[in-house]
């Protein structure tokens, strides 16, 4: 597990930085909390968590590079939680086609989410 954390702003802001270094999948796996959005659907909504879990790859030699993601929240208006079951792949972009050499990741679901913290 790396001992720092680096952010770095997406290509299409400008050049990528050549000494980024990945999360690893396993770092990247467990619960996060909403801290904050831009988007308007988390306005109406609070407890979000999104529940990330390692998706063993098909062929036993290759490293896992998708996860199973589970995003719950609460609406202000209800006691009941309401979830979203997506999935998250590495992004194949070094010559070499290491997963997640990239540090970028194509998700499938309907919610996209920013301000996360992980517990």
């Amino acid at each position: 597990m790396p001992s720092t954390i680096s952010l770095r702003p997406p290509p299409t802001t400008g050049p990528r930085q050549a000494d980024f270094t990945p999360p690893t999948i396993d770092w990247l796996s467990g619960t996060w909390h909403l801290t904050h959005s831009t988007l308007s659907m988390w306005k109406s909504n609070r407890n979000v968590t999104m529940n990330y879990s390692i998706v063993p790859a098909l062929n036993a030699q290759d490293p896992p590079n998708k996860l199973d993601d589970t995003t719950s929240y609460q609406p202000l208006t209800s006691s009941k939680f309401k979830t979203i079951n997506g999935g998250d792949t590495c992004v194949f972009k070094d010559k070499g086609g290491k997963p997640g050499s990239s540090g970028e990741r194509h998700r499938i679901g309907s919610v996209w989410a920013m301000g996360i913290l992980r517990t």
